[in-house]
């Protein structure tokens, strides 16, 4: 074999023997765990549910925000706790996968995170919305109530 063949195998030889490998899933680093609350409180049958609550309607909206100056990759997920209820533990279903460019932001709300899940009829649901982020957001969840409204600024965890 010439030298020149023999170098072309020898520059080849490790891309043609290496492990094929999927590509490595998205670091995330940071993390935000929001309480949502949605529904129709109720403690009338078949509805019970919601047994717990003051029975009335609740909403949640979580605004993400990204202020930095790079495309920020994130993917949600819902832990929905009630229902079942009754002291069940749950897992996080993911809903999406979302980007945000420099400077923008969206809304996640009850209506949103309802279209993804099977609540069988039942009028309520509360749970854990998980966002999970490879740079910080600014993450804010906004409360109503008839007649009240409170916001809250979601702290983050590093998970790194």
């Amino acid at each position: 074999m010439s030298r020149s063949r023999l170098a072309a195998v020898a520059l080849l030889l490790p891309i043609l023997v290496a492990p094929r490998h999927a590509p490595p899933a998205p670091q995330f680093g940071y993390e935000y765990s929001v309480k949502m609350i949605c529904g129709i409180g109720t403690t009338s049958n078949p509805a019970r549910v919601s047994f717990g609550v003051v029975p009335q309607t609740y909403a949640t909206t979580v605004n993400i925000a990204n202020v930095t100056d790079s495309v920020i990759q994130f993917d949600k997920g819902i832990m929905l706790l009630l229902p079942p209820g009754a002291q069940k533990e749950q897992f996080i279903k993911p809903i999406s996968k979302d980007s945000l460019r420099p400077n923008f932001g969206l809304a996640t709300d009850c209506s949103d995170v309802e279209r993804r899940l099977t609540l069988n009829g039942n009028p309520f649901f509360e749970g854990m919305l998980i966002i999970r982020s490879s740079w910080s957001l600014d993450v804010t969840a906004v409360y109503t109530v008839p007649g009240g409204v409170d916001v809250e600024q979601i702290r983050e965890r590093t998970t790194f």
